[in-house]
């Protein structure tokens, strides 16, 4: 368990915090807002300005999400799929922005990156969330959304650009209280004006205010029975730690991280947050009617250690429990890759192993399905809480001793200056670039951030519906395209998941070209088989998912085929997407969707030898039909006839007689 610290350590009296001008209100004087709950599967959030109402009187005028701060409070089922319509609707003067939800396993397009896929003034974009990692529904937990545009992250959040994102999971214990008593709360430090203004002025140090908000309002009140309650709680302020505990005393019971419940309850006196971490907690209220219980930062005191008030004012009957365990932890294999990063300030500049956030570098390649061990060590002085993007982190060890159960799995981690963690990650479903950095924002800003892209494995060809048939003329299809199996005999294991009939397709097909040789075979002909069908996920959309085409040309002959041929054979591809749910296409209800794709096959083979050239390719054919699946629906995408032809100057096949290629073909997901 993190040790507790006091407030000098942290250097967070004060620090940076802009001149308060503000009146300081009397606490527990107005009740804790609730944003309002966002449920469905295509939500609109519009970056605005609006008057927020934080102290009685003038409104606070912020950068918000949909009119207030927080923004709304977006509550989505795992498994499903979801689709954020984000729109800039800010003054041109803010620029560029980038909507992150963090914590959630998304493609790089989805992430919300710093420098790339930003959404311009006017501008808008989608972002999808599947609800899904590694094979299986994300587990349930209490996510947020905000800015994350490069070297502006501090301010835009600053001045209201975040929000919470839960995932609830019905994997989780359906015992634990739930509905009014199931309450997010973010917490944030802000300094306003006589006014009641707020402004931004960066330090690179961190900026900090002279008032703690819950849920955008000023040390509030909250209305509670004497029961059990489940408080989620976001570390939201830029830079400041919270020791959370309760004024009188009483145990708190720790459920769950940023990555959801833990696998047993854990009993806690105190709790260190830093930014951008939260904890899921419930404390019970029995036995307290008419009293009142206040939630304290005891690293702080007056409007920033006061944080709000629980009022014990009614009397209900409680049958929500916490069971003695709650979710196992997650087996994501043996690390087989350490990388060390250090985070340190050099040159008057946060920095990461010495060097400053280049967006065109890349600090990190892990293979795609891998498990590796990643060092986070702080060589400074200063706090850090290191957040990585795409996946969770489960912990190896805190400074050299073994994790703690209150922190085994997380996405945001507290370290202290001279501290180290070990964690492991396993990557899985997505390819491409992701950020690492720290959140304390303004180090984040001055370029305490890293890169890491994650490639694919190389493929493995996957077997198919059916063996190819006889050979036909050149660019015809051996095997009718999307045959139907009528009597499967045998089903695929993920990620095929399907039923077909009879063997799978060769490990591969023969062509030939030229006249008839010895044996008699066929001229000008081609094998063309059909390819597996790949399952797409409930909920996916058509232009989400993707699959690949391994195709490789060899000359087995050796007769003067490939090894003296220049030029560039074509796979001409036809795939189909089709909803098998319910029987229909993707497009209109009753209609099929063939959409055929060539693939250049490089070739340039002078040399004889006794094995003769090759031309290969490998390649990622994304998704080409617009529209969804509806959800509950599992969507199968076909990869149909496989036609491989001469796509040289001339167009013509190479007629030299006697000649036998061999063709690999098989599909991968990438």
């Amino acid at each position: 368990m993190r040790a507790v610290v006091v407030a000098a350590a942290l250097g967070l009296l004060g620090l940076l915090a802009p001149a308060a001008g503000a009146n300081h209100p009397a606490p527990f004087l107005q009740p804790v807002p609730v944003p309002a709950t966002l449920t469905a599967s295509d939500i609109t959030i519009t970056a605005q300005e609006a008057d927020v109402p934080i102290f009685t009187g003038t409104p606070t005028r912020m950068w918000t999400y949909n009119g207030t701060f927080p923004g709304p409070t977006i509550r989505r089922p795992t498994g499903r799929h979801t689709r954020i319509n984000f729109h800039n609707d800010l003054p041109a003067s803010v620029g560029s922005l980038s909507l992150h939800n963090h914590g959630n396993h998304s493609s790089p397009e989805s992430d919300g990156q710093p420098a790339t896929f930003l959404v311009p003034p006017g501008g808008s974009r989608t972002y999808h969330y599947t609800g899904l990692e590694g094979g299986k529904n994300e587990r349930g937990a209490m996510q947020w959304y905000h800015d994350h545009r490069d070297g502006v992250t501090a301010r835009n959040v600053w001045m209201g650009l975040a929000g919470l994102y839960v995932i609830d999971d019905p994997d989780d214990p359906q015992t634990l209280p739930s509905g009014p008593q199931d309450v997010p709360l973010a917490i944030s430090d802000r300094s306003f004006d006589a006014n009641n203004q707020i402004s931004y002025s960066f330090q690179s140090n961190g900026v900090t205010g002279d008032h703690a908000l819950v849920n955008g309002k000023p040390q509030p009140f909250l209305d509670v029975a004497d029961r059990k309650y489940r408080l989620r709680i976001l570390n939201a302020s830029n830079i400041r730690n919270y020791q959370l505990a309760l004024s009188n005393g009483a145990t708190m019971t720790q459920i769950g991280t940023e990555s959801g419940l833990l696998p047993a309850p854990v009993s806690r006196q105190s709790i260190l947050i830093s930014p951008a971490e939260r904890v899921d907690i419930v404390v019970d209220f029995a036995g307290l009617l008419g009293q009142n219980v206040v939630l304290r930062n005891t690293l702080a005191s007056g409007a920033l250690g006061e944080l709000m008030q629980f009022r014990i004012n009614s009397h209900e009957i409680d049958t929500s429990s916490v069971p003695p365990t709650l979710r196992p932890q997650e087996n994501i294999g043996t690390p087989t890759v350490t990388r060390t990063f250090d985070f340190s300030r050099n040159g008057g500049q946060w920095r990461i192993n010495g060097l400053p956030f280049d967006p065109n570098r890349v600090d990190a390649q892990p293979v795609l399905g891998t498990t590796e061990r990643w060092i986070l060590r702080n060589s400074g002085g200063w706090d850090h809480t290191i957040h990585i993007h795409d996946v969770d982190q489960q912990l190896i060890s805190r400074n050299g001793q073994p994790p703690t159960p209150d922190e085994l799995t997380k996405e945001s981690w507290y370290i202290g200056g001279g501290q180290e963690v070990e964690v492991k990650l396993k990557f899985t479903d997505h390819v491409g670039r992701y950020v690492f950095h720290c959140h304390v924002l303004e180090h984040e800003d001055d370029a305490m951030m890293g890169q890491f892209e994650v490639v694919a494995a190389p493929p493995t060809p996957s077997p198919g519906f059916a063996r190819p048939r006889g050979a036909t003329p050149l660019r015809a299809s051996l095997v009718p395209a999307y045959e139907e199996c009528t009597s499967p005999n045998r089903t695929h294991a993920g990620p095929l998941a399907f039923p077909s009939c009879g063997p799978p397709v060769q490990a591969s097909d023969h062509l030939t070209v030229g006249t008839p040789d010895a044996n008699g075979q066929p001229a000008n002909s081609i094998g063309s088989a059909r390819l597996a069908a790949v399952a797409g996920d409930p909920g996916t959309t058509a232009d989400e998912a993707d699959v690949g085409l391994n195709l490789s040309i060899s000359d087995v002959r050796n007769k003067g085929s490939l090894d003296d041929y220049q030029g560039t054979l074509l796979a001409k591809v036809t795939r189909r997407i089709t909803d098998r749910y319910n029987g229909s296409s993707l497009a209109e209800p009753g209609t099929v969707a063939d959409v055929p794709l060539e693939v250049a096959v490089p070739c340039s083979q002078t040399a004889d030898s006794t094995i003769g050239g090759n031309c290969s390719v490998t390649t990622r054919l994304d998704a080409l039909l617009p529209g969804s699946v509806r959800e509950g629906d599992r969507a199968i995408w076909e990869l149909g006839k496989v036609e491989v032809y001469d796509g040289g100057p001339d167009g013509n096949a190479d007629t030299a007689a006697g000649n036998t290629l061999f063709a690999t073909q098989g599909i991968f997901v990438p």
